[in-house]
C-alpha cells in the first residue's frame, strides 16, 4: 500500500533501491552508481539514464539509439553497460591476464595499494572488485536516498515498538523521537 505512512515499499533497480553484489567480498553497486559513471561519458542525465540500464530497453551501437525492443543489432543495456565490464574484470583477473587486467584498472581509474599490485586470482578480484564498487557506498546511498529519516519514521513505527496506551507519555516520546521523555527499553 503506497498510501500508508510508510509510502511506497516496492523496490525498483531503475530508482536505485536494489543493490548487487557479494556481501562476503564486500562490493556491491546499483544502477544509480553505473548511471553517474555513464552520465559523465554521455552527457546524459543520470536520472535518465538509471531507467535506461534497467528493464527492457536496448542499445544498438551501430545507430547510437536507443530502443525498447530487441533485436540482433540491440543489447540489453543492463548487459551491455554494467554486467560486460564487471564480466570484463572477472574474466582478466580470474584468468591471470596481467595486461589486460592492468588496462581495465587503468580504464576504470581503480587504484590499487602498492601491497596488493602483486595479488592474483580471487585474492586479487576481492581487492579490485571492493576498491571499485564497495558496498559500504552503495548501502550508504541507498539508505539515504531511499529510507526515511528517523523523525519520520518514528511516527508509523512507534505503533509497532510500543505496547502500551498510543497517548500516554512513553508513546508520545516515541513517535516524536524525543529524548527528554521516558526511556524505553
Amino acid at each position: 500500500d503506497d498510501t500508508g505512512p510508510m509510502g511506497e515499499m516496492r523496490v525498483d533497480p531503475s530508482k536505485g533501491s536494489v543493490g548487487f553484489g557479494s556481501g562476503l567480498h564486500g562490493w556491491a553497486f546499483s544502477v544509480k552508481e553505473f548511471a553517474d559513471i555513464y552520465s559523465n561519458m554521455f552527457k546524459v542525465p543520470a536520472a535518465k539514464l538509471m531507467n535506461k540500464l534497467w528493464g527492457e530497453n536496448f542499445f544498438n551501437k551501430k545507430t547510437k539509439k536507443w530502443s525498447t525492443n530487441k533485436s540482433t543489432d540491440n543489447e540489453r543495456a543492463f548487459n551491455t553497460y554494467i554486467l560486460d565490464p564487471i564480466f570484463k574484470l572477472f574474466d582478466a583477473i580470474m584468468n591471470f591476464k596481467k595486461e589486460e587486467t592492468a588496462k581495465l584498472l587503468e580504464t576504470l581509474q581503480i587504484k590499487l595499494q602498492v601491497d596488493d599490485r602483486e595479488k592474483e586470482g580471487k585474492a586479487l578480484l576481492k581487492v579490485v572488485m571492493r576498491t571499485w564498487l564497495p558496498a559500504g557506498d552503495t548501502l550508504f546511498h541507498m539508505i539515504t536516498i531511499h529510507l526515511p529519516s528517523p523523525v519520520t519514521a518514528q511516527k508509523y513505527r512507534a505503533e509497532m515498538l510500543y505496547e502500551g496506551p498510543s497517548d500516554d507519555l512513553a508513546c508520545t516520546g516515541i513517535k516524536n523521537c524525543d529524548s527528554d521523555a521516558p526511556l524505553m527499553m
